[in-house]
């Protein structure tokens, strides 16, 4: 798998599905189809769920994902 060249971690009504979106827009830009990736906050979920949400990646030129409570854990930063 491809490693994740940006994440989107923001919270809840500060525009980041809107950011989603219009990045997905962008063929050179890899999102998955699930915007919220829960792998970084959640210590329950293992690789093969990061392996399963990026299975659609191409070779675009970036890879991203998001989540909209990321910036409530201390990790995030």
């Amino acid at each position: 798998m491809r490693k994740i060249d940006f994440f989107i971690a923001g919270v809840q009504k500060s525009g980041t599905t809107t950011i989603y979106d219009l990045l997905s827009k962008d063929s050179r830009i890899y999102l998955p189809k699930i915007k919220e990736n829960p792998f970084f906050t959640n210590p329950d979920i293992n690789e093969d769920f990061n392996e399963r949400l990026y299975s659609g990646y191409n070779s675009e030129i970036l890879c991203g994902g998001a989540y909209a409570n990321a910036i409530f854990f201390h990790q995030s930063a």
